[in-house]
C-alpha cells in the first residue's frame, strides 16, 4: 500500500518518512460508507464525548484525527471481527492557505487529518486515496504543496 501511496504521489518517500504500520493485513472502505455512515457515526460520538468541537490545547486537530482513528477501529471490529485492520490512517501536514492575519505570511502550522484507501467501484483501478477532515467529517483536497508537507503517517 505504502509503495501504491508513494506512486500515485501524496507524500515524499525518504528514509525519514516511513509511515508506521499500525496492521500488516488491511481491509478497505467503501467511499459511500466512509463519508455518509462513518461519518454520522463519528458525528455522534464526538458530540456524547464533548469533542465535537475544536477547543486549542484540549480538542486540537491531532485529537479529532486520532479519534477518528479509534472510532474506525472499534467500528471496524465490531461490524467485522476481522484480524484486520481499516486502510484508514492519519497523517500531519502544512496547510497553504493558513496565514498569520498579522503578517499575511504563511504560519507554517501543521495539522493532522485522516487518509484513507477506499474502493469506489468492484476492481482493484477503483482504488482511491481521499483524505478525511475529522472535525467536519468531509473529504478534503490537498494540493501539491501540501501533499509534499506530509511527514508523519499513521496508517
Amino acid at each position: 500500500m505504502w509503495n501504491l501511496l508513494n506512486e500515485r504521489k501524496l507524500t515524499r518517500f525518504d528514509h525519514n518518512q516511513h509511515p508506521i504500520w499500525l496492521h500488516s493485513e488491511f481491509s478497505l472502505p467503501e467511499k459511500g460508507w466512509l463519508f455518509g455512515e462513518f461519518a454520522e457515526g463519528l458525528k455522534e460520538r464526538q458530540a456524547l464525548t464533548g469533542m465535537d468541537r475544536y477547543v486549542a490545547e484540549r480538542n486540537p486537530c491531532g485529537v479529532f484525527a486520532l479519534g477518528a482513528l479509534v472510532y474506525m477501529s472499534e467500528v471496524h471490529l465490531q461490524s467485522t471481527g476481522k484480524a484486520t485492520g481499516m486502510a484508514f490512517g492519519m497523517v500531519c501536514y502544512t496547510r497553504d492557505w493558513d496565514k498569520d492575519p498579522a503578517m499575511g505570511e504563511p504560519a507554517r502550522r501543521r495539522h493532522a487529518i485522516n487518509l484513507a484507501l477506499v474502493r469506489n467501484g468492484p476492481t482493484w483501478d477503483d482504488l482511491e486515496f481521499v483524505f478525511f477532515e475529522p472535525q467536519n467529517r468531509t473529504q478534503v483536497f490537498l494540493t501539491d504543496s501540501e501533499i509534499g508537507s506530509i511527514t508523519d503517517t499513521i496508517i
